[in-house]
């Protein structure tokens, strides 16, 4: 089965995502990071986004993302190259 997010990405004619993502922040914060810089593949931006794994107190697994609120720029932010 697809998720929404999945056929989202078939739909922009970008690698096909294999990874379920459930967190809508990151899903946004994923979007919006493609849609600065479309050179950059979904695949290479999602591993900006390393994934946490632990267990709650009722012994569930819980997936948590630290960078799920930031958007991945690249090298520049509006046009500008970082200039050392």
């Amino acid at each position: 089965m697809t998720s929404t997010f999945g056929r989202l990405i078939k739909y922009c004619g970008c690698v096909i995502c294999l990874q379920q993502l459930n967190d809508s922040s990151l899903i946004i914060s994923l979007l919006e990071s493609f849609l600065y810089d479309r050179s950059q593949p979904v695949s290479t931006l999602l591993s900006y986004y390393p994934v946490m794994e632990s267990t709650s107190s009722r012994g569930k697994t819980v997936y948590e993302y630290p960078n799920k609120y930031f958007i991945m720029y690249g090298k520049s932010i509006n046009g500008m190259d970082d200039q050392k």
